[in-house]
């Protein structure tokens, strides 16, 4: 980010897909194993991240606290 000529760097956070625990294909963000929202059971995933939204056949659902908390925070775009 430049700013008045000025080169700062933001913070890399690794945000990541988890699955949560209570209910089969909802998910959430987070940082590291703790969800933007503050579910703490849920499990590691392998999904990237450009995927979160994405519907299939299987009907996945997301976290509406993790996708507000991330869109606020720049996290997700799409």
């Amino acid at each position: 980010m430049n700013f008045f000529g000025i080169q700062l760097k933001r913070n890399k956070v690794k945000i990541s897909i988890r699955e949560g625990v209570g209910s089969v294909w909802h998910y959430h963000l987070a940082e590291g194993s703790r969800t933007l929202c503050g579910d703490t059971e849920t499990m590691p995933t392998g999904l990237p991240l450009n995927t979160w939204g994405m519907k299939t056949h299987i009907h996945e659902t997301y976290c509406k606290a993790c996708d507000k908390i991330g869109r606020e925070r720049g996290f997700i775009y799409n």
